[in-house]
C-alpha cells in the first residue's frame, strides 16, 4: 500500500483530520456482541470523531452485523449491489434502500462492479456513481483477510504530499465531491486551497 496509508489497531488511535476505513468491520464491532468493551467504546468513538474532524468508513457484507450505534450514526450509505435475498434480512431501518438499490442495479448493463448506490440524507442525493480501483489495489489486498498473508500490527503514514493532494482533489471533484466536502476530506481549511489543486495542470503537462 502506499506510505500515506498507515495501520493502526482501533480506531481511537487515528490522528486528527484522518479519514479511517475499517474493512469487514463486524469482525471488531458485531450487532449481536452489543454489550462487549470494544462495541462499547465505539459510541465514544463516533462522538469524538466528529470534534476531531474525522472521517470513519465501516465496511460490512451487510449493515444488520454491525452494532446498531454505528448503523444510527452514519452520515452516507455505499451500497455495492444487493444479493437476491439481501432485502429480507436487512436492518428495517435500511431495507427499503436496499430495495431499491436492487432495482436500480438491475437497470444496468454490463459490468456491475465499478458500481455503488450513495444515499446521502443530507445532501438530498440517492444516485448511482461509478469508480476507479485506487493504483494500489489488488486481488490479493481485498481478500487479505481470508488468505495467510500477514498484515503489520501498526504502520505510521507518512505525510500526504502537495502532488497526491492535487490528484485526490481532481479525482473527489470528478466524483461531483463540492469544493468544500473536498477541503474536508483533504484536511485543508480553505476551498481557496481546493480550487488551486483543481488548476494545477497534471505532471508533464503544460498549461496554456
Amino acid at each position: 500500500m502506499p506510505e500515506w496509508l498507515g495501520i493502526i489497531n482501533d480506531p481511537s488511535e487515528a490522528p486528527q483530520d484522518s479519514t479511517v476505513l475499517v474493512d469487514e468491520a463486524y469482525l471488531q464491532f458485531q450487532a449481536r456482541e452489543s454489550q462487549k468493551p470494544g462495541n462499547r467504546e465505539i459510541s465514544r468513538i463516533l462522538n469524538l470523531s466528529r470534534q476531531r474532524q474525522q472521517t470513519l468508513i465501516f465496511v460490512s457484507q451487510q449493515a444488520r452485523y454491525l452494532d446498531k450505534n454505528i448503523a444510527s450514526a452514519a452520515d452516507v450509505l455505499v451500497i455495492k449491489e444487493p444479493e437476491p435475498l439481501q432485502p429480507k434480512f436487512e436492518r428495517r431501518e435500511i431495507n427499503e434502500i436496499v430495495k431499491i438499490a436492487g432495482e436500480k442495479f438491475r437497470e444496468l448493463t454490463g459490468s456491475k462492479k465499478e458500481w455503488s448506490l450513495v444515499y446521502s440524507p443530507v445532501a438530498n442525493f440517492f444516485e448511482l456513481l461509478s469508480n476507479d480501483l485506487p493504483s494500489y489495489w489488488s486481488s490479493g489486498l481485498s481478500r487479505v483477510y481470508g488468505s495467510s498473508a500477514s498484515v503489520a500490527p501498526t504502520k505510521p503514514a507518512t505525510k500526504v504530499t502537495r502532488e497526491e493532494k492535487v490528484r485526490s482533489a481532481k479525482q473527489l471533484a470528478g466524483m461531483g465531491i463540492s469544493v468544500s466536502q473536498i477541503a474536508r476530506e483533504l484536511g485543508v481549511r480553505s476551498r481557496t486551497t481546493v480550487y488551486t489543486y483543481l488548476a494545477t495542470p497534471e505532471p508533464g503537462v503544460q498549461s496554456r
